[in-house]
């Protein structure tokens, strides 16, 4: 064996390891295009079904607000004329849980006093529960607009569920 031949083995080796290389590394850098054109259809894909969600909950979202914020409109109307006597204030109790179990979605209506004591309730077990450590009762009670619709953040209601509160000020005696 010369040394040409030796010589024409290693560079014949060489070139199969650098061609080997090339192969894969050309494999690699397919799969990972092939991986990111993936993922950037699938962000694209799952951002415009986010878009969509969010335009479909907004939609039902404003109608269900406004629907909760005429009912609480009239509500402070009719409160005014509701008389201090028991039987007065149980009726009208009454009448908060018709509109609740006519309200999709909205549950309990309270009416809350200054010191943050459950006056009226469309649910009965909830009349004279403290809710003046709350942070509904708590916003509305610092910011004092009172045409102002204030939404909570999510929190667990002393009923144990998660819900938000839909708050108004009421002025007034």
């Amino acid at each position: 064996m010369s040394d040409r031949t030796v010589h024409t083995g290693t560079r014949r080796s060489l070139a199969e390891w650098l061609l080997c290389a090339v192969l894969l590394l050309s494999w690699g850098g397919y799969l990972g295009y092939s991986k990111h054109q993936d993922y950037d259809q699938i962000a694209f894909s799952e951002q415009t079904r986010l878009s969509n969600q969010a335009l479909v909950i907004e939609k039902n979202l404003t109608s269900q607000l406004l629907s909760a914020n005429r009912v609480l409109e009239g509500l402070l109307v009719e409160l005014a004329s509701v008389p201090s006597s028991k039987a007065a204030a149980s009726t009208f109790n009454e009448r908060l849980k018709l509109i609740s179990d006519t309200l999709p979605g909205v549950s309990p209506i309270l009416i809350i006093n200054a010191s943050g004591k459950i006056v009226h309730s469309s649910v009965a077990s909830l009349l004279g529960f403290d809710a003046s450590g709350r942070d509904y009762f708590q916003t509305a009670l610092k910011r004092r607009r009172q045409n102002t619709l204030y939404v909570s953040a999510p929190f667990t209601s002393a009923l144990g569920s998660t819900a938000i509160s839909l708050v108004r000020e009421i002025t007034g005696a």
